[in-house]
C-alpha cells in the first residue's frame, strides 16, 4: 500500500498545476471520497500524516544546491527501495575531475535559454524577457515600479523591478492576475 501511495504522489505532482476548475474538482473529489479504495487510501494518509510531514520535512532539509542534489537524491532513493521500489541512480555528474559535471551544466545553461525552465518562468536571458526589460509596453512579465520583497532591479533601460520566481535570473511570467503595484 505505501508503494502504491508513493507512486500516486510522484506522478500527481507534474500535473497538479494543470488541474480543472475549482467547481470541477469539488464534483470529482465527491465522487472519489465514495469509492472504497479511496478510502482506504485517504485513512492511510490520515493515519500516516506525521510520518509524511516528517519525512517531508527532513527531505528539504538535505542541502541540494542546482548539481549537488546527490544527498537528497540518496535518501529518496533509500524511501523508494524501502517500499519496494527498483531504484536506478544516475551517477553521471559525480566525477571528481567535474569534467563531466561541467559539460552538464553547459547544456543546462544552453537549455535554460532555449527553453523555459517551468510554466512560471524563464530565464533572463530568454528573448520574451529581453524584450520585455527594453521595453514598458511588454507585459510578459510582472513588473513593479518601487522595491519589494522578491522584486530584483530591471537588467535593461525598462524602469523598475522584475518579480523573481526562486532565484533572480528566473523572472515570473505574467499570466494576467499579478499587479505587484
Amino acid at each position: 500500500m505505501k508503494r502504491a501511495l508513493v507512486c500516486v504522489i510522484l506522478l500527481v505532482m507534474p500535473v497538479r498545476s494543470a488541474a480543472p476548475s475549482h467547481a470541477h474538482r469539488q464534483a470529482a473529489a465527491s465522487r472519489l471520497a465514495e469509492n472504497a479504495h479511496v478510502r482506504v487510501a485517504l485513512d492511510w494518509f490520515t493515519h500516516n500524516l506525521p510520518w509524511i510531514n516528517d519525512t517531508q520535512a527532513r527531505f528539504t532539509e538535505i542541502p541540494a544546491p542546482p548539481f549537488q542534489e546527490q544527498a537528497r537524491a540518496a535518501a529518496v532513493s533509500d524511501l523508494l527501495r524501502e517500499t519496494g521500489l527498483a531504484v536506478h541512480t544516475d551517477h553521471a555528474s559525480v566525477h571528481r575531475d567535474g569534467r563531466q559535471q561541467r559539460e552538464q551544466r553547459r547544456q543546462w545553461e544552453q537549455w535554460r535559454h532555449d527553453v523555459h525552465d517551468t510554466a512560471g518562468h524563464t530565464s533572463v536571458e530568454h528573448p520574451w524577457f529581453r524584450a520585455s526589460a527594453a521595453h514598458e509596453g511588454d507585459d510578459r512579465y510582472i513588473w513593479a515600479g518601487r522595491a519589494g520583497t522578491d522584486l530584483v532591479p530591471s537588467p535593461g533601460p525598462r524602469p523598475g523591478y522584475y518579480l523573481k520566481n526562486f532565484f533572480d535570473e528566473q523572472p515570473a511570467l505574467n499570466y494576467g492576475y499579478a499587479r505587484p503595484d
